[in-house]
């Protein structure tokens, strides 16, 4: 049984509203309140509290705030990049927290280093750098690990209109930082003059979410809701998360550990050089996509041509269209979601002649790492095909060993 977390934010996400509804489910707060105290001794906690909206019952977040309504401590809203990834690595969060925190921070670091020109060691965060939204961020992170979350999946994100008052002034609504982070993401705009989503909340969803499957049998194990500190004319000012367990996970049937929800973009060429294909092939792999590949086929009136074909994670099909469409200059594509099944895979380095190749294995098999191969093939001088039975040969001895 796989245990999943389904988000719903019909009235937008921030991230004390998702941090909300996380230990409104039974993230342990006294595990969220250890880890977080140990931040660079800025003393940061998590308060909670039980507050109605549109009738439902929920919890409220207050970033070092007592039960009493009093603040803890007050603090500077100017921290840089780099000092609160420190803050992050001096803490006694475990390797996946920090890593999980670092790149919700630096989703927003290059937001705001695109949106300002400047190098992302430059940035520093106003509203973001707060003990606030340290909390907020860090916080979600210990959740998800205190509920053993691997990720969630989260569906249309809810967007507002006008403008927003922010530390650089009056700002369009939503924020240039929000919009840039959800790109790629299915959004949703009401017809509500009020920030819904913030840059917080989207890199929370952005970073630690995927976009919600339209298939699945499940079965509610429990749910919880986060409170936003407005009350909304409109509906429940609320985020909605529901923890359940997937009961009929195909990739259990087939023998597989992993199940990846995915898609193909695909464009057909009958009129670009084999120089321009491999170019193109190599540029996606370098931003991002999961693989691609070249197939062959015959067109209108006799026209051999080929079919490149794309498999990317869902959030970048956008991004990787483009890309597709403008290296190659074709007029058109096609997408569709995949599922992916795939063994459980490790790695592991043998040496031949002092040069080390890297060997891939699941319970199946075993294969060398090509371009490990063709390095030792060149320095040694030796054939690449002999060089790879040596390597599966070192690789089986270990095991024997």
């Amino acid at each position: 049984m796989r245990h999943l977390a389904v988000v719903n934010c019909p009235f937008g996400v921030a991230g004390d509203m998702l941090l909300g509804s996380l230990i409104d489910c039974g993230a342990d707060v006294e595990f969220i309140n250890h880890h977080l105290g140990s931040l660079g001794g800025l003393g940061i906690c998590v308060g909670t509290s039980r507050v109605t909206r549109q009738t439902i019952v929920a919890t409220k977040v207050d970033i070092n705030q007592s039960s009493l309504g009093v603040r803890l401590t007050k603090d500077i809203q100017n921290r840089s990049f780099n000092q609160i990834v420190a803050l992050i690595e001096s803490s006694s969060c475990s390797d996946l927290t920090k890593s999980r925190a670092k790149e919700i921070f630096e989703c927003l670091a290059q937001v705001e280093a695109q949106i300002h020109a400047i190098e992302i060691d430059q940035v520093h965060f106003h509203e973001v750098g707060a003990i606030d939204s340290i909390g907020d961020i860090v916080g979600t992170c210990l959740a998800m690990e205190s509920l053993d979350l691997e990720h969630l999946e989260v569906g249309p994100v809810s967007l507002g209109r006008g403008t927003v008052d922010s530390s650089h002034g009056t700002l369009p609504n939503p924020a240039p930082a929000t919009l840039a982070i959800l790109r790629g993401l299915e959004v949703r705009f009401l017809d509500l003059d009020q920030e819904l989503t913030t840059p917080t909340g989207a890199a929370l969803v952005r970073c630690l979410g995927t976009p919600l499957r339209p298939h699945g049998k499940f079965e509610v194990v429990t749910s919880g809701y986060g409170a936003g500190s407005r009350e909304l004319d409109a509906g429940a000012n609320l985020v909605q998360t529901t923890l359940v367990v997937e009961r009929d996970d195909p990739s259990s049937h087939l023998g597989f550990a992993r199940h990846d929800q995915l898609a193909v973009i695909e464009t057909n060429l009958d009129d670009v050089s084999g120089e321009l294909i491999g170019y193109t092939l190599e540029k996606l792999i370098a931003e991002g996509a999961r693989d691609c590949w070249v197939t062959n086929y015959t067109g209108k009136k006799g026209r051999p041509g080929v079919v490149i074909s794309v498999l990317a994670n869902p959030l970048d099909v956008s991004r990787l269209s483009r890309l597709l469409v403008e290296e190659t200059g074709s007029l058109g594509l096609r997408t569709w979601q995949v599922e992916r099944f795939s063994l459980e895979r490790s790695s592991r380095v043998v040496q031949i002649d002092g040069c080390d190749i890297s060997v891939k294995y699941s319970e199946l098999g075993a294969k060398p790492e090509y371009d490990d191969l063709v390095l030792a093939a060149q320095k040694l001088g030796r054939p690449l095909r002999t060089l790879a039975t040596q390597a599966l040969i070192e690789f089986f001895g270990q095991d024997s060993t």
